[in-house]
């Protein structure tokens, strides 16, 4: 099976927070709009930056976020209305793809707590609200914690959520994920254990990864990754370059089903360095895909 798709999207960076409030067309949840507000709308520039973003792959989005920062504790706010529902194309037989995800919410908060002895400990809470064409909602909560030392870290993360339907029943779903990295050989490596804690726990998910950065700017990543759940294992290599005005990046993919991806996509920033207003263009090309 051999496909071709291209993927263009478009970002506008505003780093002048009173002039923000002229904007319109945008209608997040209250409490999103409430928080954007009070981040860009003050007379003091409060926020760190201010984004709005329109994405066009198989289903077309836009999204509008804001950033604030308080010493070591950031604040970032984000809503994407998801706009592929309005082509039939997306509704296609299969019970998720007919009911699509129409919109998102997510707020978060975080910060990095020094011992003073070299440790430092990353603190983070974030919640998100998701919500289908069906009316059925998804409110999540997530708890980050870990450890950074020189040449070794430690990052957990712990989520809970918890599903809302039409009918008004509830269901509970919780997951975690610990990851541990160390430097070697000039390299990052890091080994992660994905697990489910509620309604059956079970390990979902173990991987390993290396990353590697060169002289000239390059970056490449090996990775290997096994779901014990459906017995399937992947391998995945990526590599970064710079080429003239370009940033190329290809990815390389192959599962033990027989199943390989081959993806290639160029990045072209339009101002060398960002300004009050700054426009950037990305275009990406899946390039081949197929099963043995």
């Amino acid at each position: 099976m051999r496909f071709f798709s291209k993927a263009l999207s478009s970002h506008w960076k505003i780093q002048r927070p009173f002039a923000l409030c002229r904007l319109s067309g945008f209608r997040p949840p209250f409490a999103l709009g409430a928080l954007l507000a009070v981040l860009i709308c003050p007379g003091s520039s409060l926020a760190d930056g201010f984004d709005i973003a329109l994405h066009g792959a198989e289903t077309m989005s836009g999204e509008i976020s804001a950033a604030y920062a308080l010493g070591p504790v950031s604040l970032t706010a984000r809503h994407v209305e998801y706009l592929g529902y309005i082509n039939q194309a997306y509704r296609s037989e299969g019970a998720e793809e007919a009911d699509p995800l129409v919109r998102s919410s997510e707020i978060e908060g975080g910060g990095l707590l020094d011992s003073g002895v070299g440790a430092v400990f990353p603190l983070g809470l974030t919640v998100a609200l998701d919500e289908w064409e069906s009316g059925d909602r998804d409110l999540s909560l997530t708890a980050r914690s870990g450890l950074n030392l020189p040449g070794f870290r430690v990052d957990h993360r712990l989520s809970s959520t918890t599903s809302f339907t039409t009918e008004g029943s509830d269901s509970r779903y919780s997951a975690g994920r610990l990851a541990l990295g160390f430097d070697f050989l000039g390299g990052r490596q890091e080994s992660v254990v994905e697990y489910d804690v509620e309604p059956i726990g079970r390990i979902t998910g173990l991987g390993l990864s290396s990353d590697w950065d060169f002289n000239d700017g390059a970056s490449a990543l090996l990775s290997l990754s096994h779901n014990p759940i459906d017995a399937v294992s992947e391998a995945r290599f990526g590599f970064r370059q710079a080429i003239g005005p370009f940033d190329m990046s290809s990815d390389l993919s192959a599962d033990s089903l027989g199943t390989y991806t081959l993806g290639v996509s160029f990045t072209l920033a339009l101002d060398e360095e960002p300004e009050a207003a700054s426009l950037s263009l990305a275009a990406a090309m899946a390039a081949l895909s197929g099963a043995n």
